[in-house]
């Protein structure tokens, strides 16, 4: 008998298959595996390459909709059905052969342990109709006795049903809603515009898509609260006193009053009172000491060192995942794509040996062995109750050459192994004081202060704790006791609008988007329940709001291009697919639906019915829009970054990207916004100047040409003063 394992990527193959020893034979397109004691036979691996099939488009189901008309939405199938990607056709039939082959009895699914992973491979057994039992590998590390002890443990794979159903009713919803309202948008979008925009923004999509959409709602909220935030000016009262031979300086401030009224803003008024404060007799209320415990920070999941790695280095989410994929691949980490901070007790007894694999380094022997030896009983960390299908992002027992690393895989591989280390240490302990004083009883004054007095974890680690960053030690002062003001001060300050978002805390807006949903809204619901998206696919839908010109950064800070602005202000923030609050309650109905407690029918019943309407909605309104004065101030001179050749800034002139340096020194530095029929976005642009060139692109192709379409890097020559395409000879 000969058992077929169907993997997700070749990588992930390789490594996996390292466990049955020497003997396995690499054939390039599979590996063939001797009978060993692990799985009790000899098998064949394969892979896929990612999903090598994907939803049927709608010109599969009647020929017109290759055409785009307002007349033809929704597009509704009465059945779903799949093709396979074009350019995974080969891979496709390779694991189809080996599914058909009449020498394998039995299949183990070895898909990553999650939605996707499960959906991935188990849309191949459906479409290749398969019979034969199959058996599913959960392993959330690919580290070898993580590994071994998942094939000794494999279940059936209905036992893992509710994940696929739930894989399926994302990709149905998915494909109704994004595909009928980027057409819907579009198009009516396009009709709306002035020639000369319709050229600014010709062979582009409007996208929409059920959590992309409800994400660029939230910037696009935040930036015009931004841009309609007027900064109003105020003034602080603070006195300095002396009691017992020691000075303070105290704030002034109203008991059980909102800080915004702690302020004055009439700089008059402000004054008065600091004149009246002056030389006046101050008795000592209160005085407040406690000891604060600050813990050890808890376990990374993949949400939290994303934003931890932007906030340090400046990665982007997807970049952090796809370095944690690397690492993962190495065996170093466990699985990356999860959303617990907790660990089981069975995973916390391998720790005593990966802490001691991380003493053997020159970059953690100082710090180890840590103080505490066993943490099994803090459920900060070791809960069994906290687990979902996966754990903590963790380091794996594979002793690490660093040397081998990456430098951004050290900078994360650091990360990981420095909260492993501080959890194995005691809390920092601080003494906090406040001192409350008055003028005459009616004016109260407090001062706060803080020191550490053992530092515990804080020997190890610079992270900020969450307040009181700027308190002072203060002196040792009683109750009762009095002084005198010897001078009182004005501040002024002024008021600021909200933050722009980073790509890092787009993370967190995800993760927790109730904070952006009005209170009556939300009261039923809990937070985690307005959540965007998973941990999984986070990342990927920032990455398509930057790829779609719909978002950008600059120096990190993100921003809503002219073309986000025009989708956003045309399907309006009260749109079911803007709403994180129907986004997070799709996403709490696909997790019911894994969970059997929520029916796939009901689900789409609803979708159906909420795309009909806007369409129906979009379709009436559409005739008065008009974004010709928006797009007139914003396409047009928007400086995104700086000339290769003379280091003025580049600015977008609407139907090219051109140095500003023209009138001035002469400069004729552009940029084409669109190269072999690929469009050039405002990021790739970005990327070409500071980077030297683009991110892999995919289709570019000559205008009317036969020629099958090529991927590659577009880099600026400077001596030619032009672009060209790098890395691919297929282009004649």
């Amino acid at each position: 008998m000969t058992a077929l394992i169907i993997f997700e990527k070749p990588k992930q193959a390789r490594t996996v298959c390292k466990v049955f020893g020497q003997g396995v034979q690499d054939k390039k397109t599979h590996l063939v595996i001797p009978h060993n004691e692990i799985i009790g036979t000899n098998a064949i691996a394969v892979w896929a390459i990612g999903h090598l099939v994907q939803l049927s488009q709608p010109d599969a189901y009647d020929k017109k909709y290759k055409e785009w008309k307002l007349e033809h939405l929704p597009i509704i199938p009465e059945r779903f059905t799949y093709q396979v990607i074009k350019d995974k056709e080969a891979q496709f039939n390779i694991v189809k052969k080996w599914v058909h082959d009449p020498s394998i009895r039995t299949i183990i699914h070895a898909g990553d342990p999650g939605r996707e992973g499960s959906l991935l491979v188990d849309e191949l057994l459906i479409l290749y109709s398969n019979k034969k039992p199959v058996k599913r590998l959960w392993s959330t590390s690919l580290a070898p006795a993580a590994v071994t002890k998942a094939f000794a443990n494999m279940k059936d794979n209905s036992h893992y049903i509710g994940h696929v159903r739930s894989g399926m009713a994302r990709s149905y919803s998915d494909w109704i809603i994004g595909l009928n309202l980027t057409r819907l948008m579009s198009i009516s979008i396009m009709d709306s515009l002035e020639d000369e925009h319709k050229r600014t923004f010709k062979n582009q999509l409007f996208p929409v898509g059920r959590v992309q959409s409800a994400l660029l709602s939230i910037i696009y909220q935040r930036q015009l609260e931004i841009e309609q935030f007027e900064s109003v000016p105020y003034w602080d009262v603070s006195i300095e006193y002396e009691v017992g031979g020691e000075l303070l300086k105290a704030k002034w401030y109203r008991k059980n009053k909102t800080k915004k009224d702690e302020h004055f803003y009439i700089k008059e008024q402000a004054q008065v009172m600091a004149d009246y404060f002056r030389g006046k007799p101050v008795t000592i209320e209160a005085v407040k000491r406690e000891k604060k415990l600050v813990r050890p920070p808890r376990f990374y999941n993949l949400d939290a060192i994303q934003m931890k790695a932007n906030r340090l280095y400046g990665f982007a989410p997807s970049e952090v995942l796809n370095i944690l994929q690397q690492l993962y691949l190495k065996s170093l980490i466990s699985y990356p794509r999860s959303s617990p901070k907790v660990v089981t007790k069975e995973e916390e007894k391998s720790f005593p040996l990966i802490l001691q694999h991380l003493n053997e380094l020159n970059e953690y022997k100082d710090h180890l062995p840590a103080p505490r030896t066993d943490i099994s009983d803090d459920k900060r960390y070791v809960d069994d109750g906290g687990v979902d299908d996966h754990y903590a992002l963790i380091l794996t027992e594979e002793k690490p050459n660093l040397a081998e690393l990456t430098a951004n895989e050290r900078k994360l591989y650091h990360l990981i192994a420095e909260s492993m280390i501080l959890a194995h240490y005691p809390d920092a302990v601080y003494e906090e004081m406040e001192v409350i004083a008055s003028i005459e009883k009616r004016f109260l004054f407090v001062t706060k202060g803080r020191r550490l007095i053992e530092p515990g974890w804080k020997l190890l680690s610079q992270e900020e704790d969450e307040e009181n960053n700027d308190a002072v030690t203060l002196p040792s002062v009683k109750e009762k006791q009095t002084g005198t003001t010897s001078k009182s001060l004005l501040t002024e300050g002024k008021t600021h609008p909200p933050a722009l978002f980073t790509l890092g805390s787009l993370i967190g807006v995800m993760e927790n988007a109730a904070s952006h949903v009005p209170k009556k809204e939300k009261e039923r619901l809990k937070s985690d329940q307005l959540s965007l998206g998973t941990v999984a696919t986070r990342a990927t839908v920032i990455e398509n709001l930057v790829d779609r010109d719909l978002i950008t950064t600059i120096k990190n800070k993100v921003h809503v291009t002219p073309k986000g602005k025009v989708l956003m202000r045309a399907l309006g923030t009260t749109a079911f697919v803007c709403s994180p609050l129907a986004t997070g309650q799709m996403e709490k109905t696909l997790d019911d639906i894994g969970e059997g407690k929520a029916d796939i029918k009901d689900l789409m019943k609803n979708v159906k019915e909420d795309t009909a309407k806007l369409i129906e909605r979009i379709t009436k309104e559409r005739e008065t829009w008009d974004f010709s004065g928006e797009l007139e101030d914003e396409v047009k001179n928007k400086q995104i970054g700086r000339c290769p050749l003379c280091q003025k800034d580049v600015i977008d002139k609407g139907k090219f990207y051109g140095c500003s340096g023209y009138s001035s020194n002469g400069c004729d530095f552009t940029l084409p916004k669109t190269y072999l029929t690929k469009t050039i976005t405002v990021k790739q642009a970005q990327n070409i100047l500071d980077k030297g060139q683009t991110p892999l692109m995919k289709g570019f192709k000559r205008p009317n040409s036969e020629l099958k379409p090529v991927d590659g890097y577009l880099q600026y020559d400077k001596e030619k003063k032009k672009l060209r395409l790098m890395k691919h000879h297929n282009l004649k």
